[in-house]
C-alpha cells in the first residue's frame, strides 16, 4: 500500500530536507521556566495561561453531574442540548438582533473545519472567496481544499492614489480597517475582473476582531460592507470569524500606552466588538441577514482548543 500522490507530496514536506522540517523541528523546543532557551509560539494566540483555573473549575466533570440520555436528542452534527446552550451565550455576549436558537447553529470541531464546510455548501470547484487584506494565510490553505480560490481585496486609504499614508504604524493600521468610497469602487471593480475571468464570487470572508491587526471593525464597516454584498452584481454571502470575540480589550480604556509624539490624542479609544449577528436588517443595512454566516469556537476565548 502506498500514499496517494497528495498524501505523499504533503509527506516529504515534512520529512528531512522538506520545507516544514526545520519549522516545526524548531518550535517543538518549547520554552519552560527552567528552559530559557526554548520557544515561545506568539503566531498561535492560544490563550493557555489560566488552563490551571479552567481545568481544575470548569473542566472537572462534579460527582454529582448526571450525563443526560442523548436518545432523540442527536443532530447530524451534536446534541441539541450543547446547540441550545452555545445560543444562549451567543445570546448574551454577541447582542443577535434576532434571538437564536439552536435550530440557527450547527456545531463541529472548531472553525477550521466549519469554514471548510461552509465554504462547500456555498460553492462549486472554480469559484471564489474574497478576503479584505491583510488575513490569515492559513485561508487560503482552508478553501482550497474545496477546490476554491482565495481572493485578496484590495484595501484603499488614500482615496487619491490607493496607498497607506506616511505616519505612524498604529495610525497605518488602524486605517485598513475604514470603509471608503474607494474602497467600494475597487472592490466591484475587482469582481467585475473575475467575472470577466469566468470566476465566480460567493462570499466576503471576514476576521473580527481582525487576525492578523487584532482590531475590531466597527460598526459602520460593517454595516457598509455587508451592504456591498447585497447590491445586485455582487449576491454575495457574509462569512464573519468571530473566534476572538471574547477576548478584546475594554473600548473604554484609553490607550496611553500607544500616545507616541503626542500623534493620539488622549481621548482616542479602541474600537467595540461587533458581531454581524447585531446589525439591524432592514435599518442598519439593506443585506438580509440570510446572508450572515458567524464562526465561532471555544478555543481562543476558554483556552480549550485541544478539548474539541
Amino acid at each position: 500500500m502506498s500514499l496517494s500522490n497528495r498524501g505523499s507530496q504533503r509527506t516529504r514536506l515534512l520529512a528531512p530536507g522538506g520545507q516544514l522540517y526545520n519549522f516545526f523541528r524548531r518550535i517543538s523546543d518549547e520554552w519552560e521556566p527552567d528552559y530559557r532557551e526554548g520557544v515561545v509560539q506568539l503566531d498561535i494566540s492560544e490563550n493557555d495561561l489560566m488552563w490551571p483555573e479552567l481545568i481544575h473549575k470548569n473542566l472537572t466533570v462534579q460527582d454529582a453531574h448526571k450525563w443526560p440520555s442523548i436518545s432523540g436528542r442527536m443532530l447530524p452534527s451534536c446534541s441539541s442540548a450543547l446547540l441550545a446552550s452555545f445560543a444562549s451565550l451567543l445570546g448574551e455576549y454577541f447582542k443577535p438582533h434576532k434571538p437564536l436558537t439552536s435550530d440557527h447553529l450547527v456545531g463541529g470541531a472548531g472553525c477550521t473545519l466549519l469554514l471548510e464546510q461552509v465554504v462547500r455548501a456555498i460553492t462549486d470547484p472554480g469559484d471564489v472567496i474574497l478576503i479584505p487584506v491583510p488575513f490569515w494565510s492559513m485561508f487560503a490553505t482552508i478553501v482550497a481544499k474545496a477546490d476554491v480560490t482565495l481572493c485578496p481585496l484590495p484595501t484603499i486609504v488614500n482615496e487619491s492614489d490607493g496607498f497607506i499614508p506616511s505616519g505612524t504604524a498604529i495610525v497605518e493600521l488602524e486605517s485598513l480597517l475604514k470603509w471608503s468610497d474607494a474602497t467600494e469602487i475597487a472592490w466591484h471593480e475587482h469582481i467585475a475582473q473575475l467575472a470577466r475571468e469566468g470566476k465566480r464570487s460567493r462570499a466576503i470572508l471576514l476576521t473580527n476582531p481582525q487576525n492578523p491587526l487584532g482590531r475590531c471593525y466597527s460598526r459602520e464597516y460593517l454595516c457598509r460592507i455587508a451592504d456591498f454584498c447585497e447590491k445586485e452584481g455582487h449576491d454575495l454571502f457574509l462569512i464573519s470569524d468571530e473566534v476572538f470575540a471574547l477576548s478584546v480589550h475594554d473600548p473604554t480604556v484609553t490607550r496611553t500606552y500607544l500616545h507616541h509624539r503626542h500623534l493620539l490624542a488622549d481621548s482616542h479609544r479602541m474600537t467595540g466588538f461587533h458581531s454581524i449577528l447585531s446589525l439591524e436588517a432592514d435599518k442598519e443595512t439593506i443585506c438580509k441577514s440570510s446572508r450572515f454566516v458567524v464562526l465561532w469556537s471555544m478555543s481562543k476565548d476558554f483556552g480549550v482548543s485541544h478539548a474539541r
